[in-house]
């Protein structure tokens, strides 16, 4: 099994310091069979090469959103609402006819109060946590294989620690002698390195924010539909906090 890790937001719970745009902290996990993932992968070098020319693109919602002031030139074509359209009704189709799962957790920034936030933990650790019982659920009787995105050395080095620490003393549900025996790779991935997993896990944490937000849908072929996401979230795998 391999699993995709990606988050939406700031997780940094210092409401003063935010603009309340997106008073959300997202951690998303997608997990998908390995044969499964050669198809999805397959299919979305595809898409990249007919619409961007060459399957080099690299997913990235923060450019997507932001055109003008992306890296990679390409990303100006969403600007056009047609080639927009085309690009996220494939994404759509592509996604429902994938089989995966989803498991998220998902911090509403402005309902952690007082106290409560200097009792959680690093918010991103609180929710890989939560995620980690899930994945080793699912994959407890098969090799699971983790790629968390990036982010800075020090955030890195924490994550790293706690899935030690998972390995060392075990989680909620497992033993630590479990998590060694289940996880066989933990590879925390750049998103230059263009892991098509990796990137659905990111176009997938800002549409789900989105909706436990209370935000609008944007217009068919302008994100990700929620509802398709929706199918592949089992109960147990939603953590809403508080």
């Amino acid at each position: 099994m391999l699993v995709f890790i990606d988050e939406s937001g700031d997780h940094n719970l210092n409401i003063a310091k935010s603009d309340h745009t997106y008073d959300i902290f997202v951690l998303s996990a997608v997990l998908i069979n390995e044969e499964e993932y050669k198809v999805f992968d397959q299919k979305l070098r595809q898409i990249k090469t007919e619409l961007f020319g060459n399957n080099d693109f690299i997913i990235h919602t923060r450019e997507m959103t932001r055109p003008n002031r992306a890296n990679d030139q390409r990303n100006k074509k969403l600007i056009n609402p047609d080639f927009r359209y085309q690009f996220y009704t494939k994404l759509d189709h592509l996604i429902n006819q994938t089989n995966f799962k989803i498991i998220t957790s998902i911090i509403m920034k402005e309902k952690v109060v007082g106290k409560m936030w200097q009792n959680l933990d690093d918010p991103y650790i609180f929710s890989f946590n939560f995620l980690l019982n899930r994945v080793l659920r699912y994959c407890c009787n098969e090799n699971c294989k983790i790629f968390p995105e990036k982010r800075t050395h020090s955030e890195d080095l924490k994550l790293e620690l706690a899935l030690l620490k998972a390995k060392n003393t075990g989680t909620k549900l497992f033993r630590g002698v479990d998590v060694s025996r289940i996880i066989k790779q933990f590879s925390l991935t750049d998103k230059s390195e263009n892991k098509n997993g990796l990137q659905l896990a990111d176009l997938i944490a800002t549409p789900i924010g989105r909706h436990f937000l209370g935000k609008k849908p944007k217009l068919i072929g302008n994100e990700i539909e929620y509802a398709l996401l929706a199918k592949k979230i089992a109960k147990n795998d939603l953590l809403i906090f508080p």
